[in-house]
């Protein structure tokens, strides 16, 4: 009796395994900016290193000499390596998360081609619906909640102090009230001279 067919579901499943696997493997052999330098510093100090392992027993001067101008070499190449890796890497490692997002979104399409648009469209309705259109707030990324509670207080409190009431002004400190002139606090009030008499004259002592 001949073996059944594996079911489409199997098929599937196989098809998943391979392409993330694949995945895997690019996303591997894809090397941060700081991972090739490091890798570079460690090729060239290693190279040094042999050099000067290398040195027979009783070296010569003239083995002395070469291996010192082969260190002085190698200390120039990586002072450029070093150089150049501060002036590019954040142009180098805007590439690399670029490509990292490249290979995210080809698994993405390869997942919609192993199971299908139509089974793919109905598992996003299951989702509420602001996610399944899409919705991004200005940064580009999801709804922040803290940033739509926030934006509802403030909607709220101007709420609020439009049908606030004024302040009541009945109960306020008599003491807090600005003088309405500077003789109300040079002069002094006596409530027995009436405020039009006369302010009296002192005498002028005769000159001896």
């Amino acid at each position: 009796m001949a073996e059944p067919e594996p079911s489409s579901f199997l098929l599937q499943m196989r098809a998943i395994g391979e392409r993330v696997s694949q995945a895997c493997q690019r996303v591997e052999d894809t090397k941060s900016p700081h991972l090739q330098y490091q890798e570079q510093v460690t090729a060239l100090k290693d190279e040094d290193e042999q050099k000067w392992a290398r040195i027979p027993p009783n070296p010569t001067k003239q083995d002395l000499k070469a291996v010192r101008q082969n260190t002085l070499r190698l200390g120039g190449q990586l002072r450029e390596l070093e150089l150049r890796h501060a002036a590019t890497i954040e142009e180098d490692d805007k590439a690399y998360r670029a490509s990292l997002e490249a290979q995210l979104k080809k698994l993405c399409r390869d997942m919609v081609d192993i199971f299908g648009r139509s089974l793919v469209i109905e598992a996003l309705q299951e989702y509420p619906a602001e996610l399944v259109l899409g919705s991004q707030s200005p940064g580009g990324g999801p709804p922040n909640p803290t940033e739509a509670t926030s934006q509802e207080n403030i909607q709220s409190a101007y709420q609020r102090n439009a049908i606030d009431p004024p302040p009541n002004t009945e109960f306020q400190d008599v003491s807090m009230q600005e003088p309405n002139s500077i003789q109300d606090h040079a002069t002094p009030t006596n409530p027995s001279v009436p405020n039009d008499a006369p302010l009296p004259v002192n005498p002028v002592s005769p000159r001896l």
